[in-house]
């Protein structure tokens, strides 16, 4: 598939702008008439621009998220944002690249390109026994803790944006994170177990500073039936550290309160809140690697085979669709687990520092910053 990319100079009404194919140089062009029906195009348009437009129904014209992320984001990252021909010139040799490995390694082909990269990625990497749908007296339970486990987005509660302040995406090595992430043991059967409850649960974590007196004893029996097993809890939150509450307020970002959490995500709060447990399912942990090692070249750290492991995660993180609508699968609320972990991680520490955290996901901080505060960061 020859892929091109399209930046047009005004994003709400794409009469003209720059259009390279595959890293050739950029040529000007006078709207999306100029564009040949034959090239796979990403333009720097955004969703609804894009729904408005009806472009969909062109099916070789797509979105700024294609590939996940957002043309502007890659121009913010590689400095470029400014120079449309520029952009244009290196987000489409970068796509091409994409692509080419993801074929390579994956077998993820784009004759039939559908609405987002990762998502017809999904189709290929998703194992069977992730696809599959919970059975038994308990499936509607399981499904509701998978989709509750699973967050998308860590939004923050009350956030007031200071005055001149500008958002700014700080990201993670997306190679290096991505080979961590997918290194990680995640659930590997579709075959669950009832995690029994007590009759009164007991109170663990943290209040005013001070681990309470259970604390020690539930999280050693937590982490002994997770040595092989994936836990999907039945967790109360009664109270939280007052430093987390902005920007790591469980259910945070959420439509609806979640009741739900994975196991790691339960140890993470009893670091930072007091919590209960009323029970939960299980299955076992698969420590065989989800994807093939193939993209994680060696000596190749470059632009594209980052986004490539990216749009890998968000394929396997990606929900299963059935004749009753979508819903999470266990794989991707592990998967948002470890993400949000290490990414609250990182926003504890830029808050400490006296930074304004905006929200978390899959790598990605968005701070809040002033003029000339980014110097701070170095």
């Amino acid at each position: 598939m020859t892929i091109g990319v399209c930046c047009f100079e005004n994003t709400n009404d794409p009469e003209s702008g720059w259009a390279s194919v595959e890293g050739q140089e950029a040529e000007w062009v006078n709207g999306i008439g100029d564009l040949n029906d034959q090239v796979l195009w990403v333009t720097n348009l955004p969703f609804l621009t894009h729904r408005k437009l009806n472009l969909a129904s062109k099916g070789n014209i797509f979105d700024t998220q294609y590939f996940r992320t957002a043309i502007d984001n890659i121009g913010s990252e590689m400095g470029i944002q400014s120079d449309l021909k520029t952009l244009s010139e290196f987000c489409s040799r970068e796509f091409k690249i994409v692509a080419d490995m993801g074929e390579k390694y994956l077998d993820i082909s784009l004759v039939n390109p559908g609405y987002r990269y990762h998502k017809t990625a999904s189709y290929q990497l998703l194992p069977d026994y992730v696809r599959q749908q919970p059975s038994g007296i308990n499936s509607a339970d399981i499904i509701e803790a998978m989709n509750h486990s699973t967050q998308a987005n860590q939004a923050i509660s009350g956030l007031k944006r200071p005055a001149g302040a500008q958002p700014v995406g700080l990201l993670f090595p997306r190679h290096v994170y991505g080979k961590w992430l997918l290194s990680l043991p995640m659930p590997g059967e579709n075959k669950w177990k009832v995690v029994k409850q007590r009759e009164n649960s007991t109170k663990f974590g943290v209040e005013g500073g001070k681990a309470l007196r259970n604390t020690a004893s539930v999280l050693e029996r937590l982490n002994e039936i997770g040595e092989k097993n994936a836990l999907f809890l039945r967790v109360s939150v009664h109270s939280m550290d007052k430093f987390y509450q902005n920007f790591a307020s469980f259910s945070a970002g959420e439509k609806y309160i979640r009741r739900w959490a994975t196991l790691p995500e339960v140890l993470e709060l009893a670091r930072i809140a007091k919590i209960s447990i009323n029970g939960g399912y299980m299955c076992k942990l698969s420590e065989s690697p989800i994807v093939s090692d193939g993209i994680f070249g060696q000596s190749d750290m470059s632009f594209a085979r980052g986004l490539l492991i990216e749009n890998v995660i968000s394929a396997l993180a990606s929900p299963v669709s059935n004749q009753n609508g979508s819903r999470q699968t266990m794989l991707s609320a592990y998967l948002r687990a470890y993400d949000r972990i290490a990414c609250g991680r990182a926003a504890a520490k830029l808050a400490s520092e006296g930074f304004v955290v905006g929200s978390y996901s899959m790598g990605r901080i968005v701070v809040f910053m002033r003029p000339g505060e980014g110097r701070r960061l170095a």
